[in-house]
């Protein structure tokens, strides 16, 4: 079942404070907010609040180095590696492969990945850390399928 909210832009802080609130007053005390912008309202939300309070997963790079004055609610980021994904589209045309075209970013090639959870990492308990890093390896080894991979 897929759920979520959307805000219908990219740009209101406004509008990634309010949709951070209304989940947070639902019960939610971890929001993802994956709007560019947008989730900085949700960070500064969650700073107000307190990290014990609201917790943010940010997205695309590790927020947490690139947010400093909301760093304290950020649990971890999805982590979309532009770099890696251009590193391996040099050395596909070095060695003369590269076709043009999509390169995907796979957990496999280090183009997607998870940051760590810096100050936050105390509040994931162990088992859960083991969990998350064996489901990464069945998806890096294919004993574990991606849907639209």
């Amino acid at each position: 079942k897929k759920e979520g909210l959307f805000t219908n832009n990219f740009s209101s802080l406004d509008d990634g404070r309010a949709f951070a609130k209304n989940l947070n007053e639902e019960g939610a005390d971890i929001v993802m907010p994956v709007a560019g912008p947008v989730g900085q309202g949700s960070a500064a939300l969650a700073t107000e609040l307190g990290a014990d309070t609201l917790k943010i997963v940010g997205v695309d790079v590790d927020q947490y180095d690139t947010d400093p004055e909301h760093k304290a609610v950020f649990l971890t980021s999805v982590l979309k590696r532009m770099d890696s994904t251009v590193v391996e589209a040099i050395k596909q045309a070095q060695d003369g492969s590269f076709k043009g075209g999509v390169i995907v970013g796979t957990l496999k090639s280090g183009g997607v990945g998870l940051a760590p959870f810096h100050d936050l990492d105390g509040a994931v308990p162990a088992e859960l850390k083991a969990e998350i890093d064996q489901i990464a390896a069945g998806i890096k080894d294919g004993s574990i399928s991606v849907k639209g991979m």
